[in-house]
């Protein structure tokens, strides 16, 4: 089971595609070419899933039964005031690139995703680390990012989180 929030999630998503930590520290090098741009967010992840053999739209069911893994994205949905856990088993009909795009939707840096009658920031607002539900089946891991600039805030910097990241991929083998 993976379980991601915000660029976790986007990291999440994309080592199930079969990415390596090293091509993600690749991707996200240069984080602030997509800072502020839905679209580009949008089509780097459908070119990322493109290149591991994944439709664009391939759909969160698609998706757990090409891989054979369970992917758990947690958004906040504005329309509901709290976290939605979305996952082949909650959300089957909505694609990975929605999902993926909702829970890293970090507010004055992306604008919100909307689908399936429901607006979504950063999952972060309102469930920043879901140990909860990865801890349900098994023993878990769990990586936490903070950001001393910003205590207590997950995400305050998109810059400063992929500082933090990229090393952390690199090392973890």
């Amino acid at each position: 089971m993976w379980v991601g929030v915000s660029v976790g999630g986007l990291i999440a998503a994309l080592m199930v595609a079969g990415y390596s930590p090293e091509e993600l520290y690749n991707v996200i090098k240069n984080p602030e070419d997509l800072l502020g741009d839905h679209d580009a967010r949008k089509v780097m992840v459908e070119s990322l899933l493109q290149k591991r053999g994944f439709s664009p739209t391939v759909t969160l069911r698609d998706f757990a039964a090409a891989t054979k893994k369970t992917l758990i994205l947690v958004a906040t949905s504005l329309n509901r005031g709290g976290p939605v856990y979305l996952s082949h088993m909650t959300a089957p009909d909505t694609t990975v690139v929605d999902a993926a795009c909702a829970t890293s939707a970090i507010p004055l840096y992306f604008p919100p995703v909307s689908f399936d009658g429901d607006t979504f920031v950063d999952g972060c607002i309102s469930d920043p680390y879901p140990v909860d539900i990865a801890c349900i089946t098994r023993p878990t891991l769990g990586i936490r990012i903070k950001d001393s600039a910003h205590p207590g805030m997950c995400g305050a910097s998109v810059l400063g989180v992929g500082s933090h990241v990229g090393p952390c991929l690199t090392e973890w083998k």
